[in-house]
Parts: C-alpha cells; sequence; structure tokens
C-alpha cells in the first residue's frame, strides 16, 4: 500500500530528529566549528570558538552545567569558577565551590589568611650565566604548586604598559601517542608580559589540531585541543606583548600544567607542557 505524503513527511521528520541526537564532548570535533555555518552534529555555530557567549566553541548552545562559563549570564559553572577564589570574593581561605544552579557556594571561604614573614630582600651577587627565578607567592605568577585560593595575590594582574615589542613563546606538549583530548592552563608573570584580545590572532596552532583558548582573569590561558591525533611536539605559538620597562621574557615567567590528557573517554598520565620564549 502506498503511504500518504502525511506519512512520508512524519518518517522524514522522525529520521532527521534521530540522526541529530546524540553526541556529547567526546564525539564532537573541533574541525569545523566557527566556520560560521552549522554543519552535522553542531547546534550552533555563531563563527567564532569563544566559548563564553551563547554558542560554545563545540558549537553547542551553552547552558548550566556544561562547564563553562557563560558570561553575563552566569557567575561560575562547575569546575569553571571565572578566574574567581575564595580569597577575591570574600577575602578568606577555603575552596571555592560553584552550585548545581551554576551559582558560587561562598560556605567554605571560612579561614582568615595567615600573614607570610616577609623575608629580607637577599644580597645579589653577579653571576657568569642566568640564574632562574624561584617562584614564590606575590611574584606575579601563578606557579604549578600555587592556586588562587593558597595565593590570591598572583590571581591579580600587575600594571603592565604595553610596550609595543612582540614577546612570543612556544608551548610544546609530552605525551603518549594516543592522547585525542588535551587541556592546559598557561599563567604567565604579570609585570613581564600580557595578552590583550583577540586570541584568535595570538594563539596559533603549530601542529593543525584546532584550538580553543580562554583568557583567565588575564593571569592564565587556557588551551584545548581535540583531534584524531595529537603527537608530541610543538602545540602552539603564543604572541604576548612585553611590559614597558620590563626584561625580555624567559621560560620561567611561564607556568605550564596539563590539567586533561585523554584518549577518547580515558584518563592518560605522563602528559606534561613546557613554554620556551
Amino acid at each position: 500500500m502506498a503511504r500518504s505524503p502525511a506519512l512520508h513527511r512524519f518518517l522524514l521528520l522522525t529520521l532527521v530528529l534521530l540522526a541529530a541526537c546524540g553526541g556529547g564532548d567526546s564525539a564532537q570535533s573541533f574541525t569545523s566549528c566557527g566556520n560560521h555555518r552549522l554543519d552535522s552534529g553542531e547546534r550552533c555555530d555563531d563563527g567564532n570558538l569563544n566559548d563564553h557567549d551563547d554558542c560554545t566553541s563545540a558549537c553547542q548552545p551553552a547552558r548550566c552545567g556544561d562547564g563553562v562559563v557563560f558570561a553575563g549570564n552566569e557567575p561560575c559553572d562547575g569546575p569553571d569558577l571565572n578566574g574567581s577564589s575564595c580569597g577575591i570574593l570574600t577575602g578568606k581561605a577555603g575552596q571555592l565551590r560553584c552550585t548545581a544552579d551554576c551559582q558560587f557556594d561562598l560556605s567554605p571561604c571560612t579561614t582568615d589568611f595567615t600573614p607570610t614573614p616577609t623575608a629580607a630582600p637577599p644580597t645579589l651577587t653577579p653571576t657568569p650565566t642566568a640564574t632562574p627565578r624561584t617562584n614564590s607567592c606575590g611574584d606575579g605568577l601563578l606557579s604549578a604548586d600555587e592556586t588562587c585560593d593558597s595565593c590570591p595575590d598572583d590571581c591579580l594582574p600587575q600594571p603592565c604598559s604595553a610596550s609595543g615589542t612582540n614577546a612570543p613563546v612556544t608551548v610544546r606538549l609530552a605525551l603518549p601517542a594516543q592522547a585525542t583530548r588535551i587541556d592546559l592552563t598557561l599563567a604567565y608573570r604579570t609585570d613581564t608580559v600580557s595578552l590583550p584580545a583577540p586570541l584568535t590572532a595570538r594563539v596559533q596552532s603549530l601542529m593543525g589540531a584546532p584550538l580553543r583558548s580562554t583568557d583567565t582573569g588575564h593571569y592564565r590561558l587556557s588551551i584545548s585541543a581535540q583531534a584524531s591525533m595529537i603527537l608530541s611536539g610543538g602545540l602552539a605559538t603564543v604572541t604576548f606583548d612585553q611590559c614597558s620597562g620590563a626584561p625580555a621574557p624567559e621560560a620561567d615567567d611561564f607556568a605550564c600544567v596539563v590539567t586533561t590528557c585523554r584518549s577518547g573517554a580515558a584518563d592518560l598520565s605522563g602528559c606534561t607542557c613546557s613554554v620556551a620564549p
């Protein structure tokens, strides 16, 4: 028996809807997201890879619970605290949390900071080779062993006037060959370099894998990459501005930490990153 036109349209619509269902972060590719065209698997595409507007860099509508702050609509979202901390919001120590409805939970912010005794400045002795700086709280760099709770001062950008001199650095990776998803943070010493927008012109992929980048509070850059294959080696170049009067940046003016390293849905160990001016 021949199908009626109404039944044919109903079956066609059902197939289209089924094809649009499913997905998720593990299946979504960044390859076509950001081209201002709605491609397969995308629910929106606003022509950019900004995670904080109404269409994320995975081309899905922003919503509470997707782990990325929707600017102007959410103060926080899951692990993304938008650069805030107990120290910044309350002046107290504690682990700031984000509730299920994307609001700050200040209940852990209960401990007063204990002042750190200030040691007398050391006497500098000239040496034939440069001596790496010792990272410490208050030096303008959120190093790998610091957090905004343990050292809120390093989450506050220091004054920096752009000198007009570019300071490019290369972000390098050491990864297992099977890695397919990388998230990392790159903190920078804010009295030495700054990173004005737009990031799309300043964070460039070296290996062809699409990148998404977010400047967290103008003291730390987040970079994510997802591809069918990510190899160890150069990941990206980031072009900073050298602060006026500051020396040329060195490797110890940056702190790079891999926060996510996966093969599909499986977490991997032994993933590291480094920065070279």
